[in-house]
């Protein structure tokens, strides 16, 4: 079993990576050395909250060390959700890059407005946001459009919580506020207490398209809103009867459920489910730049996100990364026979 990518994915991952070589080749230590003002980071990224929360933050830190900056740290920028990475460069200057992670929404509200330097997104740009910033060129070609990581949207619940599988009628179900106890569902005599992303989030917006707009029904008023996918985990895994949703990288010590779609069987979401999009809320994380103004030392850092080092980055985040390898089958019990066979001569 192996993981697919798009033809357009394979190719643009060739040409950044033969950038990087080219830009590191003939240019050794532009990616820095370019830098701006020691008062101006040499990288922004705003947006997704999945992916600045720690993933961004790990990658920039990569690549600094990558170019031989020393001392690199990451540490709070003094305002939530957002965070600085620091480094010092051969010459003794300090470099640094920004990272702030307040929703997906807002990375490209950043684009627009120069800000950012790159927009980090959960979900694929929206049409909407598409025309606003049609004036910067396509946003949805390969030069603009990275996709860095694959992730599942997990459906989290009280580490008590008896359940273990749900289906995505009867999670949208109780997220539009029509299940409010949970012996409903065949679980413990507790209320339901609903915890959920904010509207600038794509994590929300991911969750909003795949769950509720599948069953036609929207959030109840009462859920608790979130701008942090690991707050929202942590306090989902301290309130009996609490369920939420959050990135796979965000899951704690909160309990992920198993998840059905229709008629198929429940699927957890676990490294294999998610790498071949076969679990029912998998989703694709992406960075989208400026397809003409891009800059050597941005164009080196996505070559880098692409490459072996970023992509084990991406791994050791939470996430799934975009390899192409073999992964051995667990046979399970409820499998049917034939496939069973299958699965343990695969």
């Amino acid at each position: 079993m192996a993981v697919s990518v798009s033809e357009r994915d394979v190719w643009s991952r060739a040409f950044s990576l033969l950038l990087l070589g080219f830009v590191c080749y003939s240019f050794p230590g532009l990616a820095i050395g370019a830098a701006p003002a020691a008062d101006r980071p040499v990288l922004s990224i705003q947006g997704s909250n999945t992916v600045g929360a720690k993933l961004a933050p790990m990658l920039i830190a990569g690549f600094f060390e990558s170019q031989g900056l020393r001392d690199v740290r990451i540490a709070p920028a003094g305002r939530e959700n957002e965070q600085r990475i620091s480094a010092t460069a051969a010459d003794g200057r300090m470099v640094f890059a920004e990272v702030a992670a307040h929703g997906t929404g807002t990375g490209f509200a950043g684009l627009k407005d120069a800000s950012a330097d790159l927009a980090a997104a959960s979900r694929p740009i929206k049409q909407s946001e598409l025309d606003a910033l049609a004036e910067l060129g396509d946003l949805r070609s390969a030069e603009a459009e990275q996709v860095i990581a694959i992730d599942g949207l997990a459906i989290i619940v009280h580490p008590d919580n008896p359940l273990s599988t749900l289906t995505v009628a009867q999670v949208a179900q109780l997220f539009a506020g029509e299940v409010s106890n949970w012996r409903e569902l065949g679980g413990a005599d507790i209320a339901v207490k609903l915890f959920a992303r904010d509207d600038r989030s794509g994590t929300y917006d991911t969750f909003k398209e795949l769950v509720l707009g599948s069953q036609d029904k929207t959030l109840a008023l009462r859920a608790r809103r979130y701008e942090s996918n690991d707050q929202l985990s942590q306090d989902v895994s301290k309130v009996p009867g609490a369920i939420g949703f959050v990135g796979l990288a965000s899951v704690g010590s909160a309990k992920p459920l198993a998840i059905a779609d229709g008629d198929s069987q429940p699927m957890a979401p676990t490294s294999a489910s998610i790498a071949t999009e076969d679990y029912p809320l998998s989703r694709r994380l992406f960075l989208y730049a400026r397809p003409g103004e891009q800059s050597a030392q941005l164009q080196a850092f996505i070559a880098y996100v692409h490459g072996a080092a970023g992509q084990a980055i991406v791994e050791r985040s939470g996430y799934v990364a975009q390899s192409i390898r073999a992964i051995k089958l667990a046979v399970q019990a409820d499998m049917p026979p034939a496939y069973q066979q299958l699965a343990r001569e695969a």
